[in-house]
């Protein structure tokens, strides 16, 4: 794939990581058609109070998102949602127990070797150093991690170094971002507080 490549300053979201279990499961999601901001293959995907989905938006990577779904299986433009059982819906990977590849920012370095590994993360959106922001053409998300702002709230809990960059941490100057197999952090995934129903 052209955008999975080796130390290199570009951001694709996430994309679950193959050869995993439960790396294929994808449910389709109600998607408001009042969203202003589309969906893009990638975008990590909240839960709203009003039972659709859209775009998680923490823009600066600076806060924890709350309610997370998963991550983007297919695009839905602004305003093309529908809550409509025949409407155009979001695909999302949403197994809770999903492993999925997503790159760190040039400029928000995780720590080299172990002490970067088993750390939480928060999610940088559309802010990320040396990204022009989602890609219109391959219709991508921009979301990264954000090895900046490393805390125990952050929502991507980083479990290895990608084989891809072949065992080599480097200390991320810009363009030598690097790709990371990650989980959710534990509290990070929506949970239903309505009772379930019984006949």
């Amino acid at each position: 794939m052209a955008i999975f490549q080796p130390l290199t300053n570009n951001y694709f979201g996430g994309m679950p990581a193959l050869g995993t279990p439960n790396h294929q499961v994808v449910n389709s999601y109600a998607v408001s058609s009042s969203e202003a901001a589309p969906i893009l293959i990638g975008d990590v995907v909240v839960m709203t109070s009003i039972a659709t989905v859209k775009a998680g938006s923490s823009a600066a990577g600076t806060a924890a998102l709350a309610n997370i779904i998963g991550l983007a299986a297919s695009v839905v433009a602004a305003g093309a949602g529908s809550t409509a059982a025949t409407g155009v819906r979001a695909l999302v990977y949403d197994h809770p127990d999903l492993q999925f590849v997503m790159s760190n920012t040039s400029s928000g370095a995780l720590a080299q070797g172990s002490l970067g590994l088993f750390h939480n993360y928060f999610i940088c959106g559309t802010g990320c150093v040396g990204s022009t922001g989602p890609s219109a053409t391959t219709t991508r998300s921009a979301m990264a991690l954000s090895g900046v702002t490393g805390s125990s709230a952050g929502n991507v809990r980083v479990i290895a170094l990608h084989p891809i960059e072949n065992n080599y941490f480097t200390s991320n100057a810009t363009g030598t971002a690097q790709k990371f197999i990650c989980m959710w952090s534990a509290g990070s995934l929506f949970v239903n507080s309505t009772a379930l129903l019984t006949t």
